[in-house]
């Protein structure tokens, strides 16, 4: 899985909706642990896998046929509540054929197929059974279970994080505590591939992966959601902002809250990588950031400002302190530091500024607040200096070194930082 933990940017929970919204991807089935997340892999792999093969008429099952054994498959990511739900509503078709293939498993010489008479075991509906009933008995009492499965099953996970794409979740079973066994199972989703991996752990030690492929997505929210929002600050007189990318992604129009009036932001440029993103809107602000010139230490105090839960908290601009942790973000990012100021959600695309006011990071993502604490990231001021220059603006370079009181530094802040959403 490390090849999915690479880029670390928070694409939901640091944008804050406004109210509920959930994000789904739906039509999903499984892919099996060892295949390639393709669409166009699929009909090749039913080809060789043998358990894609219908034992009942001996063809390959194809990718329609898969979709149809369920009425949905869902994965449902709700970043208010923290919850990701994996809910599957099977199709009266999906029972009939588990009944049909049950009923080939008991009557067929492949399915009577055993082991020792110690090690009898069937494959039944994805379940692996070991019992010490006969071959006739266990398909008897499978085909009674499948009168009485229910139609509807959902499986709840705790919402780690969100990193770049990837959303990671978990739950945990503790039953089995008093054997010291506990059992971990993770979901890792993957939103812009729309496929999803489900892991069990037991003692750090993986016992099985899942892959599934979904084929469609879609986000709801309340009719009183106004889109996402988040935080954005003036790097010129001109009116050019910077914010995260995250931020503006996906909305047909941004808008910036200056001096309590509403702004359209037009987007200049993008950098996913960076997770930044340059605006401008049509007006002569009163104040904008200048960029650090000295070099960031560990130690260094540093001040965070933004919006957390948008204005649904307060419409006040609030803002927090720290120290700068480390000179690297998460897996060795250079491009980021980290601080130990809280990040929240809305916090996204917020200034980061030194005691002498000059800006040295953006504000972008934290770690799940129930699992770690004080782990939180920002986007170095000289890539987005580099991110600028690549789109024909030379950021202001500050001239002085001197650290400001804080009614100079509160004002630096309160003008330069302004709220942005989209609809």
């Amino acid at each position: 899985m490390k090849k999915f933990l690479v880029v670390i940017i928070i694409k939901f929970i640091f944008t804050t909706p406004s109210f509920s919204e959930v994000y789904e991807i739906n039509q999903c089935y499984s892919k099996g642990s060892d295949t390639i997340w393709q669409a166009d892999m699929w009909d090749r792999i039913s080809m060789t896998k043998k358990r894609l093969i219908d034992p009942k008429t001996n063809k390959k099952i194809t990718t329609n046929e898969m979709v149809k054994r369920k009425e949905d498959s869902i994965v449902s990511i709700d970043s208010e509540i923290g919850k990701i739900f994996i809910t599957d509503i099977q199709s009266d078709y999906s029972i009939a054929y588990s009944k049909s293939l049950a009923k080939w498993y008991r009557t067929s010489d492949d399915g009577k197929k055993e082991k020792k008479e110690s090690e009898k075991k069937w494959i039944a509906d994805g379940s692996s059974a070991s019992t010490g009933l006969t071959h006739d008995k266990f398909w008897e009492s499978y085909l009674r279970g499948l009168e009485n499965k229910k139609k509807i099953n959902q499986e709840e996970f705790d919402l780690l994080t969100f990193i770049g794409d990837l959303v990671v979740g978990q739950r945990i079973d503790d039953s089995f505590i008093d054997k010291n066994i506990i059992f971990k199972y993770k979901i890792f989703v993957n939103l812009k591939n729309k496929t999803y991996i489900k892991k069990l752990e037991s003692n750090s030690r993986s016992l099985s992966e899942f892959s599934y492929l979904c084929n469609s997505e879609k986000t709801k929210s309340s009719e009183s959601s106004g889109g996402s929002s988040g935080t954005a600050f003036f790097i010129s007189n001109r009116g050019h902002l910077l914010t995260n990318n995250h931020v503006v992604e996906g909305c047909s129009l941004s808008k910036i809250i200056y001096k309590n009036n509403d702004y359209d932001a037009k987007l200049l440029a993008t950098d996913k990588t960076l997770d930044l993103a340059l605006l401008k809107a049509e007006l002569r602000p009163k104040s904008f950031f200048t960029f650090s010139k000295d070099e960031t230490k560990k130690l260094n105090k540093v001040y965070v400002a933004g919006y957390p839960l948008g204005k649904g908290l307060s419409d006040d601009l609030k803002i927090s302190s720290g120290i700068v942790s480390s000179l690297k973000g998460f897996e060795d990012n250079s491009n980021e530091i980290q601080i130990d100021a809280p990040i929240n959600p809305g916090n996204s695309g917020g200034p980061i500024i030194n005691e002498n006011g000059d800006l040295i990071a953006i504000a972008v993502s934290g770690l799940a607040k129930d699992l770690t604490e004080g782990i939180n990231f920002g986007i170095k001021s000289s890539a987005a200096e580099i991110f600028l220059k690549t789109n024909k603006i030379n950021p202001k370079k500050s001239m002085y070194s001197g650290i400001k009181d804080n009614d100079k530094l509160l004002e630096i802040l309160e003008e330069g930082t302004v709220y942005t959403y989209c609809n």
